[in-house]
């Protein structure tokens, strides 16, 4: 977590929004103006294999624009 936090805070400037240990599980928030644009979760050995049909929390998002012909012009 500390080499994670340093990285999205410290090289790419985004402002911890807060600290969570949730579920057994270190979880920090990173804000661009929302209050969680970005999160990360402390994983490790002990982790729980991911579902294969489910996304989980293993995934990346990005709100681009805000209506559909916005996201279909970013997508083509």
């Amino acid at each position: 977590m500390e080499r994670a936090e340093a990285f999205y805070c410290g090289v790419l400037g985004f402002p911890v929004a807060t600290r969570w240990d949730g579920l057994g599980r270190d979880m920090t928030f990173f804000t661009l103006g929302n209050h969680h644009d970005l999160a990360i979760v402390a994983m490790g050995d002990d982790a729980p294999p991911a579902d294969p049909n489910g996304c989980g929390l293993a995934h990346v998002a990005f709100k681009v624009g805000t209506s559909d012909a916005e996201l279909i012009e970013m997508r083509d």
